[in-house]
């Protein structure tokens, strides 16, 4: 099969509503936005992330305390 169908069956797929990359980063773009505008002033979102960011750091340091890196 030769490059320029290849080419040709891709465009059909397109256009018959199959998913695309493009399309998936656009939605995911969109959901990402509404999210941020959302949540933004949510305060138990705001602990949420705060409590996630404090247990990294902890693994972090402990992982640091365990290795050759912290004098």
């Amino acid at each position: 099969m030769g490059m320029a169908s290849r080419g040709k069956r891709q465009r059909s797929r397109d256009r018959a509503g199959q998913w695309t990359a493009a399309d998936a980063a656009r939605e995911a773009q969109l959901l990402r936005e509404l999210a941020e505008r959302h949540l933004t002033g949510n305060q138990r979102v705001q602990m949420t992330l705060a409590s996630n960011l404090n247990n990294v750091l902890h693994e972090l340091h402990a992982v640091l305390l365990h290795s050759d890196l912290m004098c």
